[in-house]
């Protein structure tokens, strides 16, 4: 199991490579946060949200880490 942290760039990037869903620059997920990938989640900055704040990135990485730990179990 891995967690990381990424700067939006590095994120598209490596999203990328690994074939992650993107659209307009931004990481696709469903509601749970996680993306096309069964067991790759996105939050933050590197998803499209109409709101760019930190209280939200930090709900979302909840989210994910949620469902990180529900795909885990």
């Amino acid at each position: 199991t891995e967690i990381y942290t990424l700067s939006l760039h590095d994120a598209l990037t490596i999203s990328k490579k690994l074939g992650v869903k993107l659209h307009e620059d931004y990481i696709n997920v469903n509601h749970d946060m996680e993306t096309n990938i069964p067991g790759i989640y996105a939050a933050g900055d590197a998803v499209k949200s109409k709101i760019k704040q930190v209280v939200l990135s930090a709900a979302q990485g909840a989210l994910a880490a949620r469902s990180a730990y529900d795909y885990l179990k």
